[in-house]
């Protein structure tokens, strides 16, 4: 081999060296952004399971909401019905009376419009309904006022249909207290209105007394009874559902 000859070999070798010096630095550097990919696919892929998770919860807190919202409207129309039927006996019953007892039946209808605008501002204020929930509050209140505007709701309601219609309150029971009177009366009225629709003849009684009672706290028992038609033990468990009606075709008998 001539002098010739190894140079050109040498210069061959040099060139093959950097040609694989090449092929290595392009090697090293497909893997790295090859991992670089990988790593940026498994954090999108991260960041869309968070997402589509966040998307999901969102989704079903607002079918929670619609539905929760949906469910109000429906159980107000019925809270609605309540005062308005007082407000038209005993509208009814003033054009029709003599002038010295017109004054307490425009009491008793001042007092049923109230409560009906208490629930209509309810409804207004969606916002309670957005936190799925309805704030309860603590304040001074007489049981006497609560217990005359239940009385001036149902009364001329019960003694159209020929039904006795008693409130009895224990004489250890105080009459000024401190909690939220309206969801108070909301409740009550709920539970009489329905005691008084499903009761052909005989009584509703509404009877509060003292369960528990220390220097700051009184624990009352509010306890409604009818001579109704009454409510099975299977339609019973399903009492304390968000909405529900125990027989429709019972419902639609009773009005």
């Amino acid at each position: 081999m001539t002098a010739a000859d190894d140079n050109l070999d040498i210069k061959w070798r040099k060139r093959l060296y950097r040609e694989r010096l090449a092929r290595q630095t392009a090697e090293k550097l497909l893997e790295e952004k090859s991992r670089e990919l990988y790593l940026l696919n498994l954090d999108l892929e991260k960041q869309v399971k968070l997402r589509t998770h966040e998307l999901n919860a969102a989704l079903v807190k607002a079918e929670v909401a619609v539905k929760v919202k949906a469910e109000f409207l429906a159980n107000m129309s019925q809270e609605i019905r309540t005062p308005m039927n007082a407000i038209l006996g005993l509208s009814e019953l003033a054009l029709h009376s003599q002038e010295n007892n017109q004054n307490d039946y425009l009491e008793k209808i001042h007092g049923a419009s109230e409560n009906l605008l208490t629930i209509l501002n309810d409804i207004l204020e969606f916002s309670k309904l957005d936190s799925i929930g309805v704030e309860i509050t603590s304040e001074y209140f007489n049981l006497s006022i609560l217990i005359n505007n239940l009385n001036n709701l149902f009364e001329e309601t019960a003694r159209q249909k020929n039904i006795m219609f008693h409130l009895e309150v224990l004489p250890n029971v105080q009459r000024h207290l401190i909690g939220d009177a309206l969801r108070l009366q909301q409740v009550l009225t709920n539970l009489i209105n329905n005691s008084i629709k499903f009761t052909k003849t005989g009584f509703v009684r509404l009877s509060i007394a003292v369960s528990q009672q220390d220097d700051k706290h009184i624990l009352l028992t509010f306890s409604i009874e009818d001579s109704g038609i009454g409510i099975s033990p299977e339609q019973q468990k399903l009492l304390f559902q968000p909405f529900t009606q125990a027989d429709t075709s019972i419902t639609r008998r009773f009005g």
